[in-house]
């Protein structure tokens, strides 16, 4: 799945509430390129979730009104 898919799947993991808009689609190389990175940061976000890795920068909470 998409980059956005994979944020906000992290996010409802997390119990934040959260949408994901998607991007431009890259052309053929790069979107080859991307492909295999995802492929890459999904395995990584499922470890992460499982072993509940704590974000590495967190600063103080902001209220994002709609």
């Amino acid at each position: 799945f998409p980059s956005h898919d994979r944020a906000v799947y992290t996010a409802n993991a997390l119990k934040l509430n959260a949408i994901g808009f998607n991007a431009k689609d890259v052309n053929a190389f790069n979107g080859f390129k991307t492909k295999i990175r995802e492929k890459f940061a999904r395995v990584k976000m499922f470890l992460d979730l499982i072993i509940d890795k704590k974000p590495k920068f967190l600063g103080e909470k902001i209220e994002i009104e709609c």
